[in-house]
């Protein structure tokens, strides 16, 4: 498609249903959270010589950032004129559609998965519809017709003699006949056959437009659209940024658009000056030096990717840091969102209940700024940092140009929480991180760093609750007076924005109560002489883990006639 009227306001989502007319795309949520509007979003990158596909969600999307992509939404895929995509196919014949305005997103989800992993595993599976609602059917045949896509099907097919089709082994019941599996049939049926479902072949999907992978002429191109309220501007280099910064001080830049375009939406906000800083190679750099250095503009998908990597190839003392990284990115929105979100946007944005901040700020995170008249600075992520709610010590001409983040070594222990009204896809309550070193081959705490999102207008390190512990032994006297320095830390006023006073106060107290007994569990693997946690205290540092999936459906079969 080339449009040369288009506006810097449209979102992705108004041009695909306005102005082409494919309205196969649902606005559902409007703010990312309920997947209705999912397309796929393919690029080639030329760095791995490889073609990306990203669910990404529509109603979010500034149409200007698609500029040299390739956008695919479910009329793409397949129709009942054209014929349906095995995805759809399967869909529908799973009953995994009732009002069927969340089916479009889920498809493309489940789409945007099979292009990037053409036999998925049920984690996967699980990961990519993270950030998809329904509120028809349960999810339950949804997930039982997506699953035959993935690789433990195929397994459950090879022993389904010995199985039942949900997953479970076979077992005699004290029952006999009268089991609840026979009250209705003879014998394990269906809903669907699935010997009947099209077989999945990756090589007969669209192929990637050949001439945005021959020609890099768009990805070089120094993008400026000028609308009648907004003008978009996309640098290809770190010095046309921060000449654009030092003109345009108050401008935004945007990355996913998943901050600034709820503000824009719902807030009423006005950002005459936009700024996409996707092609500028230092703020997409990862390098691993003596610590990993990580570009700004670096989505938490590459982020997540690139610590499993180095999770497998380094030891897990290193990778303490890492590893509670990962852990909260499986609770950070959406896989939508993840898809396109940077961590330096996380950082800059603010927020007070942001999940990765007290991570990051318990982690002694360097921020690396730069501007066009001042140059390079470094500083700390700590509690100086934020002077206000969603404010900084970064200047307005300022750029956030890379994070560096310390690994941890021998003898550190690092853990991170996070409590939120659901687990998936939702915003937190409260959130800790909680960063301690121990004098070598003892309990005594040499150093700490405890962090707290949501108790304040702003991430908080419990700077004198830290002071406390250093030089102390890490034993149950402590757990006892580290509870009663909280309280003090954060005295949360009754008319604090949020609510919930109490309930975030006590939490405040349980996550570091779990963050104890985890810590606590570690050290006794080194130190078996220290004073043990109880047993029936020992699971309360674990978080809810999914189960593997499994389901039943009981329904009686009318015979014909």
């Amino acid at each position: 498609v080339i449009d040369r009227t288009v506006n810097p306001e449209w979102t992705l989502l108004h041009y695909l249903r306005t102005k082409l007319q494919l309205t196969g795309t649902k606005l559902g949520c409007a703010e990312g959270g309920c997947g209705a509007c999912t397309v796929m979003l393919s690029r080639y990158d030329r760095q791995k010589s490889k073609v990306i596909h990203l669910a990404v969600n529509a109603c979010l999307t500034p149409i200007c950032s698609v500029h040299g992509t390739s956008i695919t939404t479910v009329e793409g895929i397949g129709s009942t004129r054209t014929g349906l995509h095995p995805v759809q196919e399967r869909l529908a014949k799973a009953h995994g559609s009732q009002c069927g305005f969340c089916t479009p997103g889920i498809v493309m989800s489940m789409y945007a998965l099979l292009r990037s992993k053409p036999k998925p595993s049920m984690q996967d599976l699980e990961a990519a519809f993270q950030g998809n609602l329904c509120r028809c059917t349960g999810y339950r045949p949804i997930i039982e017709g997506l699953r035959t896509f993935t690789e433990e099907w195929e397994q459950l097919q090879i022993g389904k003699t010995s199985q039942f089709a949900n997953g479970d082994e076979v077992k005699s019941c004290s029952k006999g006949d009268a089991c609840c599996r026979r009250a209705f049939t003879s014998e394990t049926t269906e809903v669907f056959n699935s010997r009947e479902f099209v077989p999945y072949d990756p090589t007969q999907e669209v192929i990637f437009p050949p001439k945005l992978k021959l020609f890099d002429d768009l990805d070089k191109e120094y993008l400026i659209i000028e609308g009648k309220n907004v003008t978009w501007y996309r640098p290809t280099t770190l010095h046309e940024l921060l000449v654009l910064k030092d003109q345009f001080p108050t401008a935004k830049i945007v990355v996913g658009n998943t901050e600034i375009g709820v503000e824009v939406k719902f807030k009423g906000c006005k950002y005459p000056v936009l700024i996409q800083p996707g092609l500028i190679p230092e703020l997409k750099d990862i390098r691993v030096q003596d610590s990993l250095k990580i570009g700004a503009g670096v989505t938490l998908t590459e982020l997540e990717d690139t610590l499993r990597d180095l999770m497998m190839i380094n030891p897990s003392d290193d990778m303490r840091i890492c590893s509670a990284i990962i852990e909260m990115l499986d609770r950070f929105a959406g896989k939508q969102i993840r898809n396109v979100g940077a961590i330096g946007g996380n950082v800059m944005t603010g927020s007070p209940i942001s999940d990765l901040i007290p991570i990051l700020m318990a982690a002694d995170t360097k921020l690396n700024l730069c501007s066009l008249k001042s140059g390079w600075r470094q500083v700390s992520l700590d509690h100086n940092f934020f002077t206000g709610y969603r404010k900084s010590i970064a200047k307005p001409g300022e750029v956030l140009v890379s994070l560096e983040i310390p690994f941890t070594k021998k003898w550190q222990y690092f853990v991170a929480y996070k409590q939120s009204k659901r687990r998936d896809d939702d915003i937190a309550i409260v959130n800790m991180a909680l960063n301690v070193t121990f004098k070598p081959g003892s309990n005594e705490v040499l150093d700490a760093r405890l962090a707290f999102g949501g108790m304040a207008p702003m991430t908080k390190l419990a700077i004198d609750t830290c002071a406390y512990m250093i030089g102390k032994r890490w034993n149950t006297e402590l757990l006892e007076t580290i509870q009663d320095n909280l309280l003090q830390e954060f005295p949360l006023d009754d008319s604090a924005p949020g609510g919930m006073v109490m309930y975030r106060k006590s939490l405040t107290l349980s996550l570091f109560f779990k963050a104890f007994v985890r810590i606590s569990k570690e050290l006794e693997k080194e130190l078996p002489n220290i004073s043990r946690i109880p047993e029936y205290l020992a699971s309360a540092d674990e978080t809810f883990k999914c189960r593997p999936f499994k389901s039943s459906q009981y329904f009686q079969v009318v015979q014909e006639g």
